[in-house]
C-alpha cells in the first residue's frame, strides 16, 4: 500500500512539473523581431512580429502588446490573440497588424492577429513596446526607440534578457514615413542585451512573415492621380515656361508608375485660348515625374492647366494652381511717353505717339515707349498718362 502511495505521489509531482514547465514555456521565450510604425506616412498601417526563440511558444494569447510614450506612461493595449497559433517550432513567426496594413503589402497580408489599435503618431518618435503576461504585466520583451529621448524604464523580466535591462533605446524613432522597419539583428534562439545594440532598419523595404510562413513585402499604394507643381504668375504670354507633372498615390505621396503613362496639357479655369508649344509629355515606367517645356499662352488672362493621362498607368487628372497671364510690355529705351528717344517727353513726341497708336502695334520699331502704362497694348490709358506726363502733371521715370 505504502509502495502505490508513493508510485501515485511521484506520477503526481512528475505531472505537475509537466504542467509547470508548459505553462512557463507556453509563450515567454519570444521576440519582437519586426515593427514598423506606418508606411510611407501613413500612419494607420503597422504590424508588430513575434518570433519564438524556442519550441512551444504559441500560446501567445496569454500575452499581449502593449505601447507606452517617451516617458514610459500612458499605456495602451496594441492586441491580443484570441487563441494559440498552429505553428509551434522555433523561430516561428506572429504577425500582428492593422487592418490597413495589408493595403500594403505585395501580396496582401494574412495578418494571424489584428491589431485592435494603433500605435499613435505621437508615440513614434520616442516610445516602448511591450509584450507582457496578460495577467500578471510582467514583461518578456520590451523594445524602446528614441534614444535620450525616451526616458522611460527598460526592465522586464530575466526570461529574455540576462541583466532585465533592455535599454539604451534604439537611437532613432519608430519607422513610419518610409517602408523600412525596425528589426532585431539576432538569430532566433538570442536573447536581448540592449535595444540600441540588438535592433538596426531593414536595408530596404521590410518583409514580414505570418506563422504560416507566408511572407508579405511592404509596398507603397500605387500611383493614383496627378498633380502639377506651383506654375510662377505672372507667366507672359507667347513666352514658353515650365509645367512639372507628377503622379501621386492617394495619400499624396509621389508614386512611380508601372508602364509608360503619357500626359497631356490643356487650358482650363478661365481659359479663353488653347495652350501652345509643348503640351504633351511621357512619365517613364518606375518613374513619378515629367518636366514638359516649352508650354506657351497666348492671352493675356488668369488660368489654370490640366493634366490628363492619355496612356499606361490609369490615372485622375491633376489641376495646376491659378496663374496669370500678361501680354509682354514693349521695350522702351527712355521712360514712357519719349516716343523720340530725347530723354524727355515734349511736344516733339506728339506726333510719333500718334503715328505708333495709329499703328496699333506697341512692338513696332520705335514704338514701345508709346505704351506708356506699360500693359502691353495700346489703350484710353496710355492717352491719359501721356498727356498728364506731356503736360507735367505726372513724373517720368527713367527721364532726367
Amino acid at each position: 500500500m505504502r509502495a502505490r502511495r508513493i508510485i501515485v505521489v511521484g506520477w503526481g509531482c512528475i505531472l505537475l512539473g509537466t504542467s509547470s514547465q508548459r505553462a512557463a514555456a507556453s509563450f515567454h521565450l519570444m521576440q519582437i523581431e519586426q515593427v514598423i510604425g506606418g508606411v510611407n506616412g501613413d500612419t494607420s498601417a503597422q504590424a508588430i512580429q513575434f518570433r519564438m526563440r524556442s519550441l512551444f511558444q504559441n500560446q501567445v494569447q496569454f500575452g499581449r502588446f502593449v505601447v507606452r510614450d517617451a516617458g514610459g506612461a500612458n499605456p495602451i493595449t496594441l492586441a491580443q490573440a484570441s487563441g494559440p497559433v498552429p505553428n509551434n517550432s522555433t523561430g516561428a513567426r506572429v504577425l500582428y497588424a492593422t487592418p490597413a496594413f495589408a493595403s500594403y503589402t505585395n501580396p496582401p497580408a494574412v495578418v494571424d492577429v489584428p491589431m485592435t489599435s494603433a500605435i499613435p503618431p505621437s508615440y513614434l518618435a520616442a516610445g516602448t513596446l511591450t509584450f507582457e503576461d496578460a495577467s500578471t504585466g510582467t514583461v518578456y520583451w520590451r523594445l524602446s526607440w528614441g534614444g535620450a529621448s525616451y526616458t522611460g524604464t527598460g526592465t522586464g523580466a530575466l526570461t529574455n534578457d540576462a541583466d532585465g535591462n533592455f535599454n539604451p533605446p534604439f537611437a532613432g524613432p519608430l519607422p513610419s514615413a518610409t517602408l523600412q522597419a525596425l528589426r532585431f539583428n539576432g538569430s532566433a534562439t538570442a536573447p536581448s542585451t540592449n535595444n540600441a545594440a540588438d535592433y538596426s532598419l531593414t536595408a530596404g523595404a521590410a518583409v514580414f512573415t505570418n506563422n504560416a510562413g507566408s511572407s508579405f513585402t511592404v509596398v507603397p499604394l500605387p500611383a493614383s492621380r496627378l498633380t502639377i507643381d506651383t506654375i510662377t504668375s505672372p507667366q507672359t504670354a507667347n513666352a514658353p515656361f515650365d509645367v512639372v507633372v507628377r503622379a501621386r498615390d492617394s495619400l499624396n505621396n509621389l508614386a512611380n508608375v508601372t508602364a509608360n503613362t503619357g500626359v497631356s496639357l490643356s487650358a482650363t479655369g478661365g481659359a479663353t485660348a488653347n495652350l501652345g508649344g509643348n503640351t504633351a509629355g511621357t512619365i517613364a515606367a518606375g518613374t513619378n515625374t515629367i518636366l514638359i517645356s516649352g508650354v506657351t499662352y497666348a492671352q493675356a488672362e488668369t488660368i489654370t492647366i490640366t493634366a490628363s493621362r492619355t496612356s499606361g498607368d490609369n490615372l485622375t487628372s491633376g489641376e495646376s494652381n491659378a496663374f496669370d497671364v500678361q501680354t509682354p510690355v514693349p521695350p522702351c529705351a527712355s521712360c514712357r511717353g519719349d516716343v523720340d528717344s530725347d530723354n524727355g517727353v515734349d511736344g516733339d513726341d506728339v506726333q510719333p505717339y500718334v503715328t505708333c497708336v495709329a499703328g496699333g502695334d506697341p512692338f513696332a520699331s520705335g514704338c514701345g515707349c508709346a505704351d506708356v502704362n506699360a500693359n502691353g497694348t495700346f489703350d484710353a490709358g496710355d492717352q491719359t498718362d501721356f498727356i498728364d506726363r506731356l503736360l507735367g502733371f505726372a513724373p517720368t521715370p527713367g527721364c532726367p
